[in-house]
């Protein structure tokens, strides 16, 4: 029984170690510290070189990466307790404001202007995805939609933070802001019949609300680089990225038959889209994809690029935006919606207690159980699943060549 239990024990060997080896050829060391993104992104550009991207991380932090000069920052946490997607704007090169709903469905903002600000709570009662716009230096207007259903704005003056107005509506999503001036804001939303419905500021008042048509499976975004230009995207129906523009006198008219009059530009988008300019006739759209990290089109005046991904990996350090280097019309009215505009309690803006930075697992470090597997992805857990089979059967082959009947060690004499 010697020899067999010996060779027994040399082949359960064999199978840990190739079983190992497997392992560790299959495990990219990217996996150790990546992120999976659990929210609609936004994005904005602050420079002609430079892209800002946000989300929410699986620790329900503010995450942060930055595109300048054709390169892609890690990942770095900015803390937070969001329980919405963020929305950034940026007035300047030197400047970017997020804003998300926190836990207690307030408003919260944090702001960096060559460092990062504490988080503050701008107060409200928010049941969607805040949008936020600066139409010019120390001006920004934060708008979302409220637990009744009705848009509500609120406004900072370069001093103070106003209060919180109802503008009516009725919103089936959070909105899309843009603006593309000092007196002009414009606002869209998805509606109870899932079209996109639309109201501007001309600097004293409120339009009525009118359509845009569409079928819409998430909050639209919008962004302006320039007078009389907007550029819409949207996430449609076949879960594809929907793209509409308006020029100065009219909306576009998709060629896409199924499109609702839109333009199609294609992808399984699991989240809602986010659209940034970098300069005049230049569009980003990102979106996340069903694997968590977030896919990237880009639109330079003429045709549409053929769509990357950004990379996921987290920074080495957690404070890489401290250090960034810096490189920045008439419509016809119909009235489905009523507008109103009233005043609701005022909102001082307060310093944050209780929407602390996140201490999740989600942070850069060294590679470690819980940062390898909170980075795995689907396919990973395939390929383990077959190594564990395959691993399974081996031993079981190994256990039962160990029980058999050993073979007579001598030769039989007669």
């Amino acid at each position: 029984m010697t020899e067999a239990l010996v060779l027994g024990l040399r082949d359960l060997k064999f199978v840990v170690t190739v079983v190992l080896l497997l392992v560790l050829v299959q495990m990219p060391s990217g996996h150790a510290a990546t992120l999976t993104l659990t929210s609609d992104p936004d994005c904005v550009s602050r420079a002609p070189d430079r892209v800002d991207c946000f989300a929410r991380g699986q620790d329900n932090g503010l995450w942060h990466t930055g595109w300048s000069a054709g390169k892609w920052s890690g990942w770095e946490s900015l803390g937070g307790n969001l329980t919405s997607g963020p929305s950034a704007t940026s007035w300047g090169q030197d400047r970017l404001d997020m804003f998300a709903r926190g836990s207690d469905n307030g408003l919260w903002h944090v702001w960096w202007d060559g460092a990062l600000h504490p988080w503050e709570s701008l107060g409200g009662n928010l049941a969607t995805d805040p949008d936020c716009v600066s139409r010019q230096a120390n001006r920004l207007d934060c708008f979302a939609g409220s637990v009744d259903k009705k848009l509500v704005q609120i406004s900072f003056n370069g001093g103070t933070w106003g209060d919180w107005k109802s503008l009516g509506g009725v919103l089936a999503s959070g909105p899309g802001v843009a603006s593309w001036g000092p007196d002009r804001i414009d606002v869209f939303v998805k509606s109870v019949d899932k079209a996109m419905w639309h109201m501007w500021w001309d600097g004293s008042i409120w339009s009525k609300w009118e359509t845009r048509g569409g079928i819409l499976t998430s909050d639209p975004d919008c962004v302006s680089w320039g007078p009389n230009r907007i550029d819409c995207v949207v996430r449609g129906p076949d879960n594809a990225v929907w793209w509409k523009w308006y020029n100065g006198g009219t909306w576009s008219n998709g060629s896409c038959p199924a499109c609702q009059g839109y333009q199609t530009l294609g992808g399984k988008a699991m989240s809602g889209p986010t659209i940034a300019s970098r300069e005049a006739n230049s569009l980003d759209v990102f979106a996340a994809g069903n694997d968590g990290r977030l896919y990237h089109r880009a639109w330079n005046g003429a045709v549409w690029s053929s769509g990357d991904v950004v990379p996921m990996t987290l920074a080495a350090t957690t404070n890489q935006l401290t250090t960034m280097s810096t490189a920045t019309s008439t419509l016809s009215s119909t009235s489905a919606f009523t507008s109103t505009l009233s005043s609701t309690s005022s909102v001082a803006s307060t310093q944050a207690t209780s929407f602390t930075p996140s201490t999740g697992t989600q942070t850069p470090s060294l590679p470690g159980a819980s940062n390898v597997l909170a980075g795995l992805q689907p396919t990973d857990l395939l390929v383990f699943g077959a190594i564990g089979l395959v691993a399974v059967v081996l031993i079981v082959i190994v256990m039962r060549r160990r029980g058999k009947p050993e073979a007579t060690a001598g030769v039989e004499t007669k």
